[in-house]
């Protein structure tokens, strides 16, 4: 029986390759790899006050033209058995492994200086992989309109709000192009939105019913 490490390393290998076919429009090629000693190195480049953004992710890139996106997004995936979608007591380390993990990834994108993204599959057989994205700095009409989740946490950090999108809807419907010409001009530190910004002046156009119908018809058909 495989332990949750390799288990883990072989979705980072999984996820990869759908994250290379939708950037460069073929599986014969990839734009990256694991990065097997991302966290330690990084960590020790922290440590002796250096810079080891680049470094952090679980993946590396093999494309130069392609590096800006890692420069931009910190990757980090994760496998787990179960997941508990109410999310709703951090404190539960067993039944809210999911928060605690995106707490983390959080943290070490901004320590980074990056957008964290955070792929996720449950090795249950029935729920669908998704992707765990900060709220402040998503483009929310776009989102809405896939049916993505959104979790506004009142007890914690707004950076810890997220967005969850499936993979196959976002994959299926997201163009690499479209994605990078939204992000690659945002800078981390001053154009984050909390969710009392958008509030106050968002105005977002929101096809909910149409957009969950879509959802309910690509599952359908799958």
């Amino acid at each position: 029986m495989a332990n949750s490490k390799s288990l883990g390393n072989s979705y980072e290998r999984e996820f990869i390759k759908k994250l290379s076919k939708w950037m460069l429009g073929t599986d014969e090629k990839l734009v990256a790899w694991r990065n097997i000693h991302s966290g330690s190195i990084s960590t020790i480049m922290e440590k002796n006050n250096k810079d080891g953004s680049n470094l952090s992710g679980d993946f590396q890139c093999l494309m130069l033209e392609y590096q800006p996106f890692f420069d931009k997004f910190h990757i980090d995936s994760k496998s787990y058995k179960e997941m508990n979608f109410c999310m709703i007591n951090e404190k539960n380390q067993k039944s809210n492994s999911i928060l605690n993990q995106w707490k983390k990834t959080v943290d070490e994108s901004l320590r980074a200086g990056k957008i964290a993204m955070m792929p996720v599959k449950i090795r249950d057989r029935k729920t669908p992989e998704m992707i765990f994205m900060p709220f402040g700095y998503v483009d929310l009409n776009y989102f809405f309109n896939l049916g993505a989740m959104i979790y506004i946490f009142e007890n914690l950090d707004p950076f810890y709000n997220c967005v969850v999108i499936l993979q196959d809807f976002f994959f299926n419907k997201v163009t690499y192009e479209d994605f990078w010409n939204f992000y690659k001009e945002k800078n981390v530190k001053n154009s984050f939105m909390t969710y009392e910004d958008f509030l106050e002046g968002a105005e977002i156009d929101i096809k909910s019913i149409e957009a969950q119908e879509e959802l309910r018809e690509f599952y359908r058909n799958k």
